[in-house]
């Protein structure tokens, strides 16, 4: 389903289809929504540590650099490496501030500052890092809307997570549209434990699947199946 179809879909549920489409509730308020909805989604799969969120990326430092810019998706990370290095030494150190001039050639943290991730020591030879962070959904790096026309474009994009929330996302933008005539927060908390809930369920399938590849009766092996 992509965003439109979900727009359509809450269009209908609210008999929202008088003589223009969206009448009463336009694009732009559906697609605000629906982006709080993704975001709320997306953080709880980000506190689960949710294969849904999960990408990978590699930094690369030129010799005496010791910052790179983090992916425009970044929301948080899961574990930094050096590249080649992961299996031998694992994730680098998270660095407090006192440990942040440390001296040597090779990274042993690093640290995250503004839009960049830094290591310490400075690396003296490139290096590429490893990074595993959990990552935004792409509509929500998309600016507000601010007519129906900008916002019909942002909605035709395919929505995350492979259906696992398309439904939920629909009852999440179509009760936020009907509760905005008469705000009842009880109304909005029982939206948000709905997507919470769902989140949870998904999270938990993702873990089974994993445990399912680590082998016969999802028994840990030792290594990836």
């Amino acid at each position: 389903m992509n965003g439109m179809e979900l727009c359509r879909a809450a269009a209908y549920d609210l008999r929202d289809m008088g003589d223009a489409p969206h009448y009463q509730y336009p694009l732009v308020e559906k697609l605000h929504y629906l982006k709080r909805g993704l975001r709320f989604i997306a953080q709880d799969l980000a506190a689960l540590r949710s294969a849904l969120v999960m990408a990978q990326t590699t930094l690369s430092y030129a010799s005496g650099v010791n910052s790179a810019a983090l992916p425009t998706d970044y929301m948080n990370h899961w574990a930094v490496m050096i590249s080649g290095q992961e299996a031998s030494t694992g994730p680098l150190d998270l660095l407090a501030k006192e440990d942040r001039f440390r001296t040597g050639s090779t990274p042993q943290g690093y640290w995250i500052q503004g839009s960049s991730l830094y290591l310490a020591p400075t690396p003296t030879t490139a290096t590429d890092i490893v990074l595993e962070y959990a990552a935004w959904p792409s509509l929500l790096a998309e600016d507000e809307a601010q007519t129906e026309a900008q916002a019909e474009t942002q909605l035709a994009t395919d929505l995350p997570w492979r259906g696992h929330f398309d439904e939920a996302l629909r009852q999440f933008v179509t009760i936020s549209c009907a509760n905005r005539n008469e705000y009842d927060t009880k109304t909005e908390q029982g939206l948000y434990q709905m997507l919470k809930q769902t989140a949870e369920d998904a999270a938990s399938a993702d873990d089974l699947m994993a445990l399912d590849r680590q082998g016969p009766g999802g028994l840990w092996t030792g290594e990836d199946q």
